[in-house]
């Protein structure tokens, strides 16, 4: 990590040639303390998605990385209903997976859409039905209001 910082690389590519920004990666793995020191820096874009679309706290929120979460949810530059490259937003990825306390977080909002369907019309409770998770389920309001 330090070699990045000194050599001023927001990402691999920029150093060897390829994969993701660096703190898309320190989210989607859970390191907390790699994520708050990335984002002090103050020149790193805290909503910045990948190649696929996929913004730090999707890939947080999809891995179920509660306290990286947290960190980017407590920020005004993150938005956290941004969809993917095929619509799917960090509620979809965390309902896929099961992890009910991001569900939870990402449901507090008032700027995150539960009900948002995905480029094929699903929605976050399509997919942890699909998935038979049934805690999930209960948290996620009804298809229609």
């Amino acid at each position: 990590m330090k070699i990045f910082l000194e050599r001023n690389c927001d990402s691999y590519r920029n150093l060897i040639g390829f994969s993701p920004a660096l703190l898309s990666f320190a989210s989607a793995n859970g390191l907390e303390e790699v994520v708050k020191m990335l984002l002090r820096r103050g020149d790193i874009d805290p909503d910045k998605p990948d190649e696929e679309g996929q913004t730090p706290l999707y890939l947080a929120a999809g891995n179920g990385h509660v306290a990286v979460v947290k960190i980017l949810l407590g920020r005004d530059d993150v938005n956290p209903d941004t969809p993917d490259n095929n619509g799917e937003t960090p509620l979809h990825r965390a309902a896929w997976n099961g992890h009910e306390e991001v569900v939870k977080l990402l449901l507090g909002r008032d700027d995150v859409n539960p009900r948002h369907p995905d480029k094929l019309g699903r929605t976050p409770l399509w997919w942890a039905t699909k998935r038979g998770l049934a805690g999930v389920i209960a948290l996620l309001p009804s298809p229609h209001p």
